[in-house]
């Protein structure tokens, strides 16, 4: 006849499977007292909580006859790393520590940002292009995945290509940019089921070129000459004269006032986007 409960055993130990599925042989704990005899009058419930990664399914069971087995404990990990699960009564009792178990590479669950997009300025590419890996649930890179990545914009439009095809799980993208009002936008990078990656980013302003052709120099009593000044924003240009007692402008006309030399400058103060 057993006496009172004291400690836990493991009677048959968890196994691994693939990462995010079921463990492939769900444990079985034991309720033995000071000579390790089964003590079949325990209905005590023990939990089992892992040494890392997550642990699913219905963690705490009720002992039957001194015997709690668990039926449907899933486990997502790092491939290949070595995890124990740790089975435990409310109180009283010895804990009982697993063998080591390890996991494989899992079915792809989720999408995780490995390189923000950066430099974001209006209508441009982003001088740092975002990459976005595949992986399962527990974090493992999926490399067999080939799936389309897609990217939106919380408000705005994408420049360039929206959608990455992944190359043995990376989905790298080129040429993406935003144009829209500058500000601060979310990306989202979504694969049909997969769960899906964000980033917040903020776009600038973008930068614009002033330019036009030097006139050559011309005689006093020349008649008045034009110039063509344009921006890369495709906005409006204004022209100064440097001494009106020289030249003086008109629109983009310039006319010679007396003998000298007088600069001229192409100006373009920029809107919200530029």
């Amino acid at each position: 006849m057993s006496g009172t409960a004291t400690k836990l055993a493991i009677a048959t130990q968890p196994l691994g499977a693939t990462a995010g599925s079921s463990l492939s042989t769900q444990p079985v704990v034991r309720v033995l007292d000071a000579n390790d005899l089964l003590v079949e009058s325990s209905t005590t419930a023990i939990t089992a909580t892992a040494s890392g990664g997550t642990l699913g399914g219905t963690t705490t069971v009720n002992a039957d006859a001194g015997v709690a087995t668990f039926s449907n404990l899933t486990f997502a990990g790092i491939a290949g790393t070595n995890y124990t699960l740790s089975f435990a009564p409310p109180s009283g009792l010895t804990t009982a520590v697993s063998s080591n178990f390890t996991v494989t590479v899992g079915t792809a669950t989720q999408l995780v940002l490995t390189t923000d997009a950066s430099g974001a300025t209006y209508g441009n590419t982003f001088t740092t292009q975002p990459v976005v890996e595949i992986r399962d649930a527990g974090g493992n890179k999926v490399t067999t995945a080939t799936d389309t990545v897609a990217a939106t914009l919380s408000s705005g439009t994408v420049v360039g290509t929206g959608n990455s095809v992944a190359v043995a799980g990376v989905a790298t993208f080129s040429g993406l940019g935003i144009t829209g009002t500058p500000g601060t936008f979310t990306v989202t990078y979504s694969s049909e089921s997969l769960t899906s990656a964000s980033q917040s980013i903020s776009v600038g302003k973008a930068a614009q070129t002033v330019t036009f052709a030097d006139p050559t120099d011309r005689a006093w009593s020349a008649s008045s000459f034009a110039v063509s000044p344009s921006s890369t924003s495709l906005l409006t240009v204004s022209l100064e004269s440097s001494d009106t007692n020289i030249c003086t402008v008109s629109g983009f006309n310039i006319t010679m006032v007396t003998v000298g030399t007088c600069t001229l400058t192409a100006l373009q103060a920029g809107n919200d986007n530029f």
